[in-house]
């Protein structure tokens, strides 16, 4: 009496179920002696080699009933980098391999928010091995790709550095950021970020340089460059003139003056007219600097 009533308070504090060797009775299946397994909706059942998933209500019916009623069938799932569901419970990604009661079950492989889900379901029969693939189906907008100039227009297209033609090439492809370059001989390889929209079209111009295109088209930069330094040096030094005579003038007043409240007028104004001369020389300095490196760096490229 004593261990009966150890028994069923074993059985309804803790919600498990204990299998033994007797209760599947597959000769190539064997479950360990004594192996726990939670009753949850989904259970892993452990073998000598490997796990199988078993939806738990339906062994718990099999359990009850005489060794020889037990018969399961074999599904194998195939969604490379997916992740599979079966009955709303995840039970892995890319593969899944598992055995099964006869009975109808609904499979979804989904891929992140690129692609759209995929649902199928399927009916087992006893002892039916079944094998299925499922893909998400991907979410896609279409991306329109040419190069200039005309005469490099067969440019090689890689999208995310991978082959997907020539230009000018229209394709569907998968939506977010990606990586597009175009390469031909001779020139130099140019790559740009697009970001690709569900169902809408995106288009990407890139324009092929040879090396020396390149140089004469940076050192016609260098020169812009130069030019604006030279220009803001010549305005800045004559601003920074303008100033030091107007700031020397009032100095110049304020040395001669004989009413101390007149004197003070004409040394505030040389205060601040210094002030403003530092600001402008130190344009004028940059200017210059800027006026040096451009040149430099033009004549380098040759």
């Amino acid at each position: 009496m004593r261990i009966l009533l150890i028994l069923l308070v074993v059985l309804f504090t803790f919600p498990v179920k204990v299998f033994s060797n007797k209760l599947l009775l597959s000769p190539d299946y064997k479950v360990m002696v004594n192996d726990v397994i939670p009753a949850n909706e989904f259970a892993v059942v452990k073998t000598d080699n490997s796990s199988d998933y078993f939806p738990l209500p339906e062994i718990c019916q099999s359990v009850n009933k005489s060794d020889s009623a037990f018969s399961y069938a074999k599904l194998v799932v195939n969604s490379p980098g997916a992740d599979i569901f079966i009955d709303g419970h995840p039970v892995g990604n890319d593969k899944f391999v598992g055995k099964f009661p006869a009975g109808s079950y609904v499979i979804r492989v989904q891929k992140g928010e690129r692609y759209i889900a995929k649902d199928t379901t399927i009916t087992l029969r006893e002892k039916e091995a079944k094998e299925i693939k499922l893909t998400p189906a991907p979410r896609e907008g279409t991306l329109t790709i040419s190069v200039v100039p005309e005469k490099a227009a067969d440019a090689e297209i890689y999208i995310d550095d991978e082959l997907k033609g020539k230009t000018p090439l229209t394709i569907k492809y998968l939506i977010g950021t990606h990586k597009v370059s175009a390469s031909k001989l001779n020139y130099l390889l140019e790559s740009k970020s697009v970001n690709i929209k569900e169902n809408l079209e995106s288009r990407v111009e890139l324009r092929l340089l040879t090396q020396e295109e390149m140089k004469i088209e940076i050192s016609e930069d260098w020169k812009s460059v130069r030019k604006i330094s030279l220009m803001t040096f010549g305005g800045s030094s004559l601003i920074s003139g303008i100033l030091y005579w107007y700031a020397e003038h009032n100095y110049s007043n304020y040395n001669s003056s004989k009413v101390s409240s007149v004197a003070m007028k004409y040394r505030n104004r040389a205060d601040n007219a210094n002030n403003v001369l530092k600001v402008f020389t130190g344009i004028a300095g940059t200017a210059l600097i800027g006026t040096v490196f451009s040149w430099f760096n033009e004549i380098n490229l040759f």
